[in-house]
């Protein structure tokens, strides 16, 4: 990459409420995160490279902004960048020693899945998802995931989603399933946690938290401003969740 393709918007302190704004909310939703020691870049899929030092020395790191509004948490952003570099923390087949929580049980075009430790790899038909995964899916790519408590959830093309967190235990009755959406197209239809737990199932998105309590829905985000459009769908029966 030469110095002539690179943006830097180096330096930034972070505002009166913590916050470090990207000028350019495209890139928040669409920019390739990646961690360099502490810093880090964001490159914007033109060649140029926002650089945002020491990011990851401040404790919790910031969240991003963008000038509409949309937001980024700093976990978010950590997780979207992974690994400083791939760790050796995985098992002799590549994959993560932590209990899955799903599998692609759908999948169409180039997805990639980041796993937590870095790695990167195509996703294939029946591969375990694990908590903190991100998912990406390409122009002609689309993936669905069907979670241990059966909720089925796909992404569309030129999408970015993050597991941030599943836990579940049929037994006592109770889980908690969270996801985030930085971009694309999305839908879902809900499994137990929804109907166990009230607000068990969140998706979160750059301008948004949805509260899934028994649903079938679609959704997504836009690339420009971040914004989210949502919608219930009927559901065997004609009944509509919340």
């Amino acid at each position: 990459m030469s110095a002539d393709s690179v943006r830097l918007v180096d330096d930034l302190k972070a505002d009166s409420n913590g916050n470090i704004e990207i000028p350019d909310t495209t890139v928040l939703t669409g920019g390739r995160y990646l961690r360099v020691d502490d810093h880090l870049a964001i490159l914007d899929g033109d060649g140029g490279t926002y650089l945002v030092r020491n990011y990851f020395a401040i404790e919790p790191p910031p969240d991003l902004v963008g000038p509409g509004g949309a937001r980024l948490t700093g976990d978010l952003v950590t997780r979207l960048a992974g690994a400083p570099e791939p760790e050796q923390v995985a098992q002799a087949d590549g994959l993560p020693t932590a209990e899955p929580i799903g599998r692609v049980e759908a999948l169409n075009g180039d997805v990639t899945i980041q796993r937590t430790d870095g790695t990167r790899e195509a996703a294939q038909m029946g591969a375990p998802v694990f908590q903190g995964d991100v998912i990406e899916t390409a122009a002609d790519g689309e993936i669905g995931i069907l979670f241990a408590d059966d909720t089925s959830f796909s992404l569309g093309n030129d999408g970015r989603m993050v597991l941030d967190e599943m836990v579940y235990d049929p037994g006592a009755g109770d889980g908690a399933l969270s996801l985030s959406v930085v971009s694309g197209v999305f839908s879902l239809v809900s499994g137990q946690i929804a109907k166990l737990q009230q607000d068990g199932m969140v998706v979160s998105t750059p301008t948004a938290t949805i509260g899934i309590r028994g649903t079938a829905g679609a959704g997504g985000v836009n690339d420009g401003d971040g914004d989210t459009v949502f919608a219930l769908a009927e559901e065997q029966g004609a009944q509509t969740g919340e």
